[in-house]
């Protein structure tokens, strides 16, 4: 966690606010501390930002209402950011993580890419090579969006059998289920 003046210290706004934060480069969180309290008023650094729980966009460089239910507070993504995610677990082995989810939240004509590194989670073979990354490159031009995916398992293979695409651009939602352990694939989604 950091604050935003971190990230954007020529901003005067953002080096101003101080009841929001980043968690890492590509989520805004704004923490509700009104009681009853529907929506929130959020300050957001230059550049498109989306709701993660949404996929709304808001423009950047300016404050916007976000709403903000009682089940969820205001969370935004950087536009042409990726975030991995996959199904909840109270620890590590649980279950597996299958699918994996990489969710692009794209700026028309914009280009993401996030890199996953992965091992056992248990031992330390990592130190020996044992594990894998998984480099994703998003690409949004017009209303066409390509993703590609490229698997890097030397020594350590993630038991997963698919990841599931999504991508926010332009107001829509494209989704695709694919296929994991084929080393490297494009998809195109429209």
């Amino acid at each position: 966690m950091r604050p935003l003046y971190y990230h954007y210290p020529q901003d005067e706004l953002a080096c101003d606010t101080e009841s929001e934060f980043l968690v890492g480069d590509s989520l805004l969180s704004a923490p509700i501390s009104e009681e009853s309290a529907t929506s929130r008023s959020v300050y957001l650094p230059a550049g498109s930002w989306f709701d993660y729980w949404s996929g709304n966009e808001y423009p950047g460089a300016g404050w916007s209402d976000i709403p903000a239910p009682l089940e969820r507070w205001p969370l935004l993504v950087r536009g042409n950011s990726i975030i991995p995610s996959g199904p909840l677990m109270q620890y590590t082995d649980q279950r597996l993580t299958d699918p994996l989810t990489f969710t692009c939240y794209m700026a028309i004509d914009g280009l993401a890419n996030y890199t996953l590194y992965e091992d056992d989670g248990a031992t330390f073979a990592y130190q020996n090579g044992h594990f894998a990354q998984t480099a994703i490159n998003c690409r949004v031009t017009g209303d066409i969006a390509v993703v590609e995916i490229e698997e890097q398992f030397d020594a350590y293979r993630p038991p997963r059998e698919w990841y599931e695409i999504v991508v926010f651009a332009g107001g829509r939602v494209l989704k695709q289920r694919v296929k994991a352990g084929e080393g490297k694939t494009r998809v195109e989604l429209r």
